[in-house]
């Protein structure tokens, strides 16, 4: 019996509120838009792309936890603070997908240099996750 496999989507909603989904039809990851960033000045495309490169084992938290909830979807709200070199000094979990989802994810953020700051500023990054799982047609 082989695996099926799972459409991810992971969107960055604008901060007016409004998103684009990723294309049901690949397996293509997609981030559409910049987090939401407070604090001292930092660069939303450059947070962006640090987050983009770090898509892999995102979508590894999520897909490991498919596999006992096929169903599982939803979306998960990060919060952290970044610090001098870019260094991520604490993650919180502002709204939850599922704890172990969270945490692998947060575990993750922990581990992705950011932009960094003039000294003795903090940046403050909120950025949503949104996760779906839809068989990948023709699979």
């Amino acid at each position: 019996m082989s695996f099926a496999r799972f459409v991810f989507s992971v969107m960055i909603l604008w901060i007016a509120g409004c998103a684009t989904p990723a294309s049901q039809n690949s397996t293509e990851t997609e981030v559409t838009s910049p987090a939401e960033v407070t604090g001292a000045t930092m660069d939303r495309e450059k947070v962006r792309l640090a987050i983009r490169e770090h898509l892999v084992p995102i979508r590894h938290c999520y897909e490991k936890e498919l596999k006992t909830n096929p169903k599982l979807e939803g979306k998960l709200i990060l919060e952290w603070d970044v610090e001098g070199l870019g260094k991520v000094t604490k993650v919180t979990v502002i709204k939850s997908v599922k704890p172990s989802v969270d945490e692998c994810i947060s575990e993750v953020i922990k581990g992705t240099l950011f932009p960094s700051l003039p000294k003795g500023q903090i940046g403050r990054i909120r950025y949503p996750f949104v996760f779906s799982s839809t068989p990948v047609k023709g699979a």
